[in-house]
């Protein structure tokens, strides 16, 4: 048995482009942030959620709802002039009993809570590109000036979507946040951990955490679905672990991530940081150059993209085994997200 509870706010913005979906029958969970700076970001995030519901409902699985609601958008905007540039993120969740299935294009969030605070997703973001390099720590991504940059979106054209999956089994008493940016950019995860050991009352716990992202003074849309566990898995064999991007600290207070336990980014050698990492989540794509702001928007050139993808070429090309080799493709994947950079911001 699960229940759930959903809060959204508006923050400081003029309108709410945060749009939501809870069918508990279905077993279908959406948070979905239109992006801002382009057109009806609104629009774009309530369309994903209902082509989303539609598509579930209809027997599809989750990632080809997402995909579908991609094409929908990209529909819409080939044939409604007046929703032209409209894009969102979305993470979505779906249940059949206790097992679950998580999918998602750009930065919204899905956390596990089981006594610790585990990211189950990873953000298709500009600085996760750096972080995934050896560039940047995870502490450094709070105060970075391009942490709103992300690499998807749905209804992004000319965009090849990947859509992202991860699944596992909810336990009793353990609990899925599925968040905007909203929320984890204004609360850090070690206040989530503290006021979820507190209270498991959903309907406080949400409304807590949107009104401390608030009280943060949160600017961006806030909105957040908590579902909990009731009751273990019936068939204790059936029992899998999700994936785990990164998992909460408790010595530090800070976030960390899973393939690096016992190391810290300072620790690592430049040799291991330009060791390129497989990847454990299914159709995810470690680097794309065609990045979206989320503040601020501008359209690439045909002939800034044909630049752009001859770079991406360049960076994806693992051909030689040398420790030369290693570093020039690092320093083409780093010279491709500069340029992407001065192109966004000029």
């Amino acid at each position: 048995m699960l229940s759930s509870f959903v809060s959204t706010h508006i923050g400081q913005r003029k309108i709410n482009e945060d749009s939501y979906l809870v069918d508990e029958q279905l077993g279908l969970y959406v948070v979905a942030d239109g992006v801002g700076g382009l057109d009806k970001g609104e629009v774009a995030s309530r369309l994903a959620c209902e082509v989303i519901h539609d598509s579930v409902k209809s027997g599809n699985s989750l990632k080809n709802s997402l995909m579908a609601a991609h094409n929908f958008l990209i529909t819409e905007k080939k044939y409604n002039r007046s929703k032209q540039g409209m894009a969102t993120t979305v993470a979505a969740v779906t249940f059949t009993g206790n097992q679950y299935e998580v999918a998602w294009v750009g930065d919204t969030r899905v956390y596990l809570w089981d006594e610790n605070i585990k990211l189950l997703t990873k953000d298709d973001s500009y600085v996760e590109l750096l972080i995934e390099s050896g560039h940047l720590s995870l502490q450094e991504v709070e105060t970075h000036p391009d942490r709103h940059i992300i690499s998807q979106a749905l209804g992004i054209e000319r965009k090849k979507i990947e859509v992202h999956c991860n699944h596992g089994t909810l336990e009793k008493n353990q609990m899925l946040l599925i968040c905007s940016d909203g929320l984890y950019d204004m609360v850090p995860e070690e206040t989530i951990f503290s006021k979820i050991k507190r209270t498991k009352d959903l309907q406080i716990l949400t409304e807590n955490l949107v009104q401390s992202a608030v009280n943060n003074d949160g600017k961006d849309n806030i909105t957040l679905i908590a579902i909990l566990s009731h009751e273990n898995s019936e068939n204790s064999d059936s029992v899998t672990q999700p994936n785990v991007v990164r998992h909460l600290n408790n010595v530090t207070g800070h976030m960390q991530n899973e393939e690096v336990l016992t190391e810290s980014m300072n620790e690592l050698s430049n040799e291991d940081k330009q060791k390129p990492k497989k990847d454990k989540f299914a159709g995810v794509t470690v680097s794309d150059p065609q990045l979206i702001n989320q503040t601020k928007y501008h359209d690439l050139s045909e002939k800034d993209m044909e630049l752009l993808e001859t770079l991406s070429k360049q960076a994806k090309k693992e051909n030689s085994p040398t420790k030369s080799g290693n570093h020039i493709i690092a320093v083409v994947i780093v010279s491709a997200i500069a340029l992407v950079s001065l192109l966004l911001f000029r």
